[in-house]
C-alpha cells in the first residue's frame, strides 16, 4: 500500500506560519508583533487630519511627481480626485466627455472645483512647452528644514513647503512667475525671460 503525498496545501503550511507570524511560526508571536508596530505607527502618527491639510499633502505630492526627474505615471481617468483605498485600475471606463467639458471650461482661470486637473493641465504644458529643462537632472537648493526646493535646469524652480506653516519662498536671483499663479501653498517658478516667449502659460 502506497503513503499518501501530503497535499499542496499542507506543504505551504508551514512556510505561511513563517512568513505571516514570523520565524517562530507561532501565531501569538506575529499578533504581538504586528500589534507593536501598529502601535508605533499611530503614535508616529497626528491624532487627526483634517481634509483640508489631507488635500494639501495630496495636492503638493503631485506638484513633485509632476516636477522631479523622471516620467511621471498618470493613471488615465485620474486627473480628478479619487478618493480610494487601493491603486487605481486602468481597466475601468473614464468619462472622457466630462474631463474634456472641464478643461474645455479654460483652466487658466483658476482651479475651480477641481484643482487636481488644474495642476496637472498646468504644469504638463510646463513640461511640453520647456522639455530640455525637464530633461536634466536637478539641483537641490538650501532651504528651511521643512522646505523642499529644487530647480530643474536653469530657468525652473519648485518649491514645495512640507509644513503648513513654511513658507515657500526661497533665495534665488532671477525674474520668477508663479506658473500656479500663487493659488496653492507650494510654487512652481519659470524665469520671466522664459515666460515672455511661452504664451500657453502667460
Amino acid at each position: 500500500m502506497t503513503a499518501p503525498t501530503a497535499s499542496p496545501i499542507s506543504q505551504c503550511v508551514p512556510w505561511i506560519r513563517v512568513s505571516h507570524f514570523g520565524v517562530e511560526g507561532s501565531p501569538d508571536d506575529g499578533s504581538r508583533r504586528r500589534k507593536a508596530a501598529n502601535a508605533q505607527t499611530r503614535s508616529a502618527l497626528p491624532s487627526r487630519t483634517s481634509s483640508a491639510e489631507a488635500a494639501r499633502i495630496s495636492l503638493a505630492t503631485l506638484v513633485l511627481k509632476l516636477t522631479c526627474p523622471g516620467v511621471p505615471d498618470i493613471y488615465q481617468g485620474d486627473e480628478l480626485e479619487a478618493l480610494a483605498l487601493v491603486d487605481p485600475d486602468n481597466r475601468r471606463p473614464v468619462d472622457w466627455d466630462r474631463l474634456a467639458q472641464l478643461l474645455g471650461s479654460s483652466p487658466l482661470r483658476g482651479p475651480g472645483p477641481e484643482p487636481k486637473l488644474w495642476l496637472t493641465s498646468r504644469l504638463l504644458d510646463l513640461r511640453r512647452s520647456h522639455p530640455r529643462a525637464f530633461a536634466r537632472g536637478y539641483m537641490p537648493l538650501a532651504a528651511a528644514p521643512d522646505v523642499c526646493a529644487f530647480m530643474r535646469g536653469p530657468d525652473v524652480l519648485v518649491v514645495v513647503p512640507l509644513a503648513p506653516s513654511a513658507s515657500p519662498e526661497v533665495d534665488v536671483a532671477g525674474d520668477w512667475h508663479d506658473v500656479l499663479e500663487e493659488r496653492f501653498p507650494f510654487r512652481v517658478y519659470l524665469n520671466g525671460r522664459v515666460l515672455r516667449s511661452s504664451p500657453e502659460l502667460d
